[in-house]
């Protein structure tokens, strides 16, 4: 059973209407929070919007209407023809279609209070229902790889930090968390 309880938060699926208040947050929280962003001291003239992908998207506000926590997702089919993307190669042939979490990210005067897990957690049946068998992401931060952990998904692929070179040899990312991996991370449904 899913725990919806908020904490005083309010949850809505993303509309387009919301466009202007994510890519805000995004900008404001996301693009300064996360630890690879950090690292290459990422800002706001480098970046793209992430676009709101799907109806699996959503935003918990605060009181004051502003963005607390978002989760913005992406539904992905696996492609008739063979394919590069590393997903397919590592996952049962069986699986068609996935929900890709693009996006958790909760603003820093909202933290350790759960709200990333109950998001992760929320309304997957509807995932079930638009015919999707499992989950995954891209974990670039320690503490999303924790969680995606704590809640069940399987680190099925990992990049070392220390493999990512510029052209003189040097380590491209060195975040000032305990981040030293990007793990690509999966849960079936």
């Amino acid at each position: 059973m899913e725990d919806t309880d908020f904490k005083g938060l309010s949850i809505h699926r993303v509309t387009e209407a919301d466009f202007n208040d994510v890519k805000k947050f995004l900008l404001v929280d996301f693009l300064y929070n996360e630890p690879l962003n950090r690292s290459v001291s990422l800002n706001a003239e480098d970046s793209d919007a992430i676009g709101i992908a799907s109806s699996l998207s959503y935003v918990l506000r605060a009181p004051d209407g502003e963005i607390a926590a978002l989760r913005l997702a992406a539904i992905h089919d696996r492609p008739e023809e063979e394919h590069e993307d590393q997903i397919w190669i590592l996952i049962n042939p069986r699986v068609k279609r996935l929900v890709l979490w693009s996006v958790i990210s909760v603003r820093k005067d909202f933290t350790r209070r759960g709200l990333a897990e109950k998001l992760l957690c929320y309304k997957l049946d509807e995932a079930r229902q638009m015919g999707c068998q499992g989950c995954f992401a891209e974990a670039s931060a320690f503490k999303s790889q924790s969680l995606f952990e704590k809640i069940g998904y399987e680190k099925i692929h990992e990049v070392k930090h220390a493999e990512w070179l510029d052209d003189k040899g040097q380590q491209i990312f060195q975040c000032d968390d305990s981040t030293d991996s990007i793990q690509l991370v999966f849960k079936p449904l």
